[in-house]
């Protein structure tokens, strides 16, 4: 029953595209034109939704991979940099040349960790450009409007 709702409604709903200007025009038929607009209205909605995630797709699925990486490795750096501050704070005065070398170790390390954060940084909002890019504009040219008079004859007379 639902199959064959689905089917009435998709053999009064049709979509032209115009590959040229990249147009997609939308017609509803149905015997009610109040139902006719608010249909048409809704393909479009769900048609730009798709066309959207269709073409975005792959840019949020790198923006969410770059932003995982960059928040690990800003956990990692805090991590890092909290063990060195500890470290510098216990080992102030100490001049053996032991602790010294751990000290840098450990300042060498917070280094490297900050410099994969920052550039994660960056490649995250090269990301966040490039979905921005992928996103496609819409503009509609002319909305969905309900006729004053039918379009054909009564589906009796058909």
């Amino acid at each position: 029953r639902q199959d064959q709702i689905a089917r009435s409604i998709a053999n009064k709903v049709s979509c032209t595209v115009d590959k040229k200007n990249y147009v997609i025009s939308i017609s509803v038929e149905a015997q009610d034109p109040l139902i006719c607009a608010t249909l048409t209205d809704t393909v479009q909605a769900r048609l730009q939704q798709f066309i959207t995630d269709y073409r975005t797709s792959k840019a949020r699925k790198d923006l969410e991979y770059y932003q995982k990486l960059c928040s690990d490795a800003k956990i990692k750096y805090e991590k890092v940099r909290q063990a060195y501050g500890s470290y510098a704070d216990a080992n102030n005065d100490i001049i053996l040349e032991s602790y010294k070398l751990k000290e840098n170790d450990l300042e060498n390390e917070m280094q490297l960790l900050y410099n994969n954060y920052t550039a994660l940084q960056a490649q995250v909002q090269q990301a966040r450009a490039k979905l921005t890019l992928q996103t496609p504009a819409f503009t509609t040219l002319q909305s969905a409007s309900v006729p004053l008079k039918p379009a054909g004859p009564p589906p009796s007379a058909r």
